[in-house]
């Protein structure tokens, strides 16, 4: 049936069927609906909007047939019908299946979101995930790698070194005299090869290898010896005596990188231990926003309901219509509970969101959250001597101040050797 420029009703089903959107509160629409399922039965009238041309029929359309009313709350502005009050009020976001015989489509309301971008997870596999996707996590766990690579750097002052050098001359001059050794022109050449091999030790001293080799040609008829060479080995040893024998900067900045890498090291697992507690917590925060929004759901019912009786009584005349008022303000106290509790479960999801799964996915924003475990609460006896004991031991940040008053006074040894004379013993040979 259509009524007016635009309302229309829909019949869905067969035997058992549904009526969507009844129109307005106008006889011959109802009419209309009524010889359209004549040899049906309406088991559901769903409202779709509560425009004054689509929700008031739903009340004498239900009166006639006895079927329950489903819809959302009107909204406030012109054109709404104020007095609608569904049996059943519908949230944004449910899936509401139809119960009529015959088909087996699902309507949802709009602006809700599709069923299967759910993902109901449990809180252990909240924490796992968290463990691999969060970003946090990501680089936290590359510090430890950067100091390792630290360390590595560090540890090349021990590394032995090779050194070499080749030169090679070629000198010509013309005679200066007749006694230059030759009347055209002296050639002379000399050829120079020298490799070295050093190295620091632990201790502060440093040794040195070098050979030396020279080779000189030329064409003078006074040399006594062409060619010429001279070859030699050099050996020496330096060792600190005060100074540097204890801790150098070399021995100083290793020791400080390494306690660096340890720090690192408790500081990711007390990342971990955070984000696995942040990950619980957010968990814990969105069971509690989807219970709580049962709850408030259950509260606007119960007001609606007593507004429901309130407006019978008013229409057998036992009370005043002023004392509507107030349970229709409760009824608004109460959608606007509802409303705060859904967004407060959006706010729990998105907290959850950017803890657990990696923003890249494609159906990061759109994905719901459904948590799987319920909260119990049972008492847990506390040994309160022991946990402070634990917690002196195994607490990370405790640990990691640990570790920097380590490094500290590494320093300090080392700043204290460096005011210590300068002494030291070299051997060469």
């Amino acid at each position: 049936p259509f009524t007016g420029d635009g309302t229309n009703t829909y019949i869905v089903g067969e035997g058992a069927v549904a009526v969507i959107d009844p129109g307005p509160h106008d006889a011959a629409h109802l009419d209309a609906i009524l010889k359209a399922t004549a040899g049906e039965r309406i088991v559901q009238i769903l409202v779709t909007h509560t425009h004054v041309d689509h929700s008031p029929g739903a009340v004498p359309l239900a009166r006639a047939t006895g079927a329950p009313v489903l819809g959302r709350r009107p909204l406030h502005g012109a054109g709404q019908d104020a007095t609608f009050a569904p049996d059943e009020e519908l949230f944004g976001g449910e899936v509401l299946g139809l119960a009529v015989a015959g088909t087996g489509e699902a309507w949802g309301q709009p602006g809700g979101s599709d069923a299967s971008q759910a993902r109901r997870i449990s809180m252990d596999e909240a924490v796992a995930l968290a463990l691999e996707n969060n970003l946090d996590l990501q680089v936290e766990r590359i510090s430890p790698q950067v100091q390792d690579l630290s360390v590595a750097q560090v540890r090349t002052g021990y590394t032995p070194t090779f050194t070499s050098n080749i030169n090679w001359n070629d000198q010509t001059q013309p005679p200066v005299s007749l006694l230059a050794g030759n009347n055209l022109q002296i050639v002379t050449t000399t050829s120079r090869y020298e490799f070295g091999f050093g190295a620091l030790n632990r201790f502060g001293g440093n040794y040195n290898l070098s050979l030396n080799n020279n080779r000189v040609t030329t064409n003078n008829i006074f040399t006594n010896f062409n060619p010429q060479l001279a070859a030699n080995v050099s050996l020496n040893y330096t060792q600190p005596l005060l100074r540097n024998f204890k801790i150098d900067g070399t021995r100083q900045q290793l020791l400080v990188s390494q306690k660096t890498r340890e720090i690192s090291a408790v500081q990711l697992q007390q990342s971990i231990a955070l984000t696995a507690r942040n990950v619980k917590t957010a968990y814990y925060d969105l069971v509690f926003a989807v219970s709580n929004l049962s709850v408030q759901q259950q509260s606007l019912e119960l007001a609606r309901q007593s507004l429901k009786d309130s407006r019978a009584r008013v229409e057998i005349g036992t009370v005043a219509p002023i004392d509507l008022v107030q349970g229709e303000a409760e009824v608004a106290q109460r959608e606007e509970s509802v409303i705060l509790a859904e967004a407060a479960i959006a706010r729990a999801e998105d907290r959850l969101r950017t803890l657990v799964f990696n923003p890249g996915q494609p159906d990061f924003w759109r994905m719901r959250i459904e948590p799987a475990d319920a909260v119990s609460f049972r008492a847990i006896p506390v040994d309160t001597d022991a946990a402070i004991t634990r917690a002196l031991q195994s607490r990370t940040d405790l640990v990691a101040s640990r570790k920097q008053l380590e490094s500290n006074d590494v320093n300090i040894r080392f700043f204290k050797n460096q005011t210590m004379p300068d002494v030291s013993a070299s051997i060469d040979g």
